[in-house]
């Protein structure tokens, strides 16, 4: 449920170094509040928990770095690539929230808000990016949503296609493995989720791009 979900974010970027302990225990006695019906007013809801979940993925995110490109990324009239991983090819191994699909209609639907994309399934197991060179060279802004390039070949041949071809446009969003931050060429700009639940996405989207959401 999602107060479940919520203690296992807040643990996981505790175990990532990305919250302090204090927020941390403070965050939890709130969680169990909720779960235990004490908090003034309310017993616990989905939207509360929501809104914690939504509340420590903001505080969680960070941009290490910017590269060529400056963010937010503001609408110009020139639709940017949006890559995502095609994460049907890791189903079985993976919880996705709402099903694999749930992150790319999420992403989708917030561009509605911001502004016009073209999206692109990136591979995440097998390695073929037939195709996606021409997209890279033509697109005038490239956000890649980086899962594990350091353990799955297809995200890192997409990666290294980026590298060569197109890191002075790219923003690598990570949502998955910190450690993929030594793969990144030192002209991407650089923003690290810390995972892939929809409330880091939406975290996410809302400091890439201006005005969304």
């Amino acid at each position: 449920n999602l107060q479940r979900e919520s203690v296992e974010l807040l643990r996981d970027l505790a175990a990532q170094g990305q919250l302090p302990q204090a927020r941390l225990e403070k965050s939890l006695k709130r969680i169990n509040a909720l779960t235990l019906g004490r908090l003034k007013n309310a017993a616990p809801s989905a939207q509360a928990a929501r809104a914690l979940s939504r509340k420590v993925a903001s505080a969680a995110i960070e941009v290490i770095r910017e590269g060529e490109l400056s963010l937010p990324l503001k609408p110009n009239g020139r639709p940017p690539l949006i890559l995502l991983p095609d994460f049907k090819e890791v189903q079985d191994r993976f919880t996705f929230e709402g099903g694999p699909l749930a992150p790319e209609r999420f992403v989708r639907e917030a561009c509605r808000a911001w502004g016009t994309a073209r999206f692109w399934r990136a591979p995440v197991q097998t390695q073929d990016t037939k195709g996606l060179l021409k997209a890279v060279r033509q697109a005038p802004r490239i956000v890649f949503f980086c899962f594990e390039a350091m353990r799955f070949p297809g995200q890192q041949a997409v990666l290294d296609l980026l590298n060569k071809e197109a890191p002075n446009k790219t923003v690598a969003c990570l949502i998955r493995g910190s450690w993929d931050r030594r793969r990144l060429d030192r002209r991407m700009t650089a923003v690290d989720a810390y995972g892939y639940r929809l409330c880091q996405l939406e975290a996410a989207f809302k400091t890439i791009f201006k005005g969304a959401l």
